[in-house]
């Protein structure tokens, strides 16, 4: 079955209300160009000089660099409040070990920067020897040092830093020597 013809009449009641629109459109882009050639100058005279809120105050200086501290400049001494804690043996021992492996890992980088890998790998694994040991010898007084005063004493906050930047340390040693 054939379809019938559209009827046209449609079509052309809508091309009336869409000349109109395109005609408004057109009378407002003309005006708005016309009024902004009315208002510009026409003598050669100076542009309008534009100010910031920020004119009169001086330039900006960059901050002051950071200093980065690294292991050699780190404060000596302990992160322990009382002393009768520092000079207790397992943490005198731990300490002792852990300087060690620090000035072991000293040696490792002056050793890969002259390029002795060999040597390198021999003080890394070395270092985490140490700093295994270390860890070990402190995890029961740690223990015991948290269930005798609590975790918001301050030794035991600043034993756990301490023992945190050690296992740090030995994060960065199992990367270099493997497990």
């Amino acid at each position: 079955m054939p379809v019938p013809p559209r009827s046209r009449a449609g079509s052309s009641s809508m091309a009336i209300p869409l000349i109109i629109l395109l005609a408004l459109v057109a009378a407002v882009v003309f005006l708005t160009i016309r009024m902004r050639g009315e208002q510009e100058p026409e003598g050669g005279g100076e542009p309008p000089v534009r100010t910031t809120p920020f004119d009169d105050m001086p330039p900006e200086e960059p901050p002051p660099p950071r200093s980065r501290r690294t292991r050699s400049s780190r404060p000596t001494g302990t992160p322990l409040s009382s002393n009768a804690l520092a000079q207790e043996a397992p943490w005198v021992e731990a300490a002792a070990k852990i300087a060690e492996a620090e000035d072991l890992m000293q040696e490792a980088a002056r050793a890969r920067a002259e390029g002795e890998y060999a040597t390198t790998q021999e003080k890394n694994k070395a270092a985490k020897v140490l700093v295994e040991e270390a860890l070990a010898l402190t995890v029961d007084w740690h223990d015991e040092l948290i269930a005798n005063r609590g975790e918001d004493d301050r030794d035991a906050i600043g034993l756990d830093r301490e023992l945190q930047r050690w296992v740090r340390l030995l994060s960065e040693l199992r990367k270099t020597t493997g497990r």
